[in-house]
């Protein structure tokens, strides 16, 4: 899509909520040998939630990931 990015990188947000927290999450995946392989990398905020007000301190989370295909 972008020059600047090599092919085989992908970016990835998601935004998900419910009555009790919402969470940001922000990741990346490198493709190697075709879609067979993969490196992933993501973080996330987890920010606990009343509906209307922020209840509590915010969570992180990462993940560093290698999934292998056969």
């Amino acid at each position: 899509m972008w020059p600047v990015v090599p092919a085989p990188l992908e970016f990835a947000f998601r935004y998900g909520f419910d009555n009790t927290r919402r969470e940001f999450t922000l990741g990346a995946n490198w493709f190697f040998a075709g879609h067979r392989n993969r490196f992933t990398v993501d973080t996330s905020c987890l920010t606990p939630y009343d509906g209307f007000y922020q209840r509590g301190v915010n969570e992180f989370h990462g993940l560093f990931q290698w999934d292998i295909s056969f």
